[in-house]
Parts: C-alpha cells; sequence; structure tokens
C-alpha cells in the first residue's frame, strides 16, 4: 500500500492531467468519493484517498477512451 504522501502526489497528478486534457471533467471532481467522507472526523485516511486517487483515474480512464485530449 502506498504512503499518505503518495497518494496525495497520485491525486495532484491525476487531477492535473484532467485539467489539462479534459478541463470539462473539473465540474465533476466535486462529485467524486473523497467529497463525500462519511466520518465526521477531519482526518482523511490512506484508505479514502487511495479511493479517491482510484476513482479520479477512473474517471480520467474512461473519459479518455471516448474522447480525445
Amino acid at each position: 500500500m502506498k504512503k499518505a504522501i503518495e497518494l496525495e502526489q497520485s491525486i495532484i497528478a491525476i487531477l492535473k492531467k484532467i485539467r489539462d486534457d479534459f478541463p470539462e471533467l473539473m465540474k465533476y471532481i466535486n462529485e467524486t468519493p473523497l467529497s463525500k467522507i462519511s466520518s465526521n472526523s477531519l482526518i482523511i485516511t490512506k484508505k479514502e484517498l487511495e479511493a479517491y486517487s482510484n476513482s479520479l483515474y477512473e474517471i480520467y480512464s474512461n473519459y479518455s477512451t471516448t474522447h480525445s485530449a
């Protein structure tokens, strides 16, 4: 499992790719799982970071198969 800092870097990288390649997707980023954390805690776990990173990658991957950058 990746460290929290590696997950954060991964999230930043995929967000940059989304912003650069498909800026129209940025409006949907607020609808991804990290913005809907179920816990009342302000602490984000590695599991939540990993899920968020995976969901961003999936959004990018699925969209890029049907649209050109």
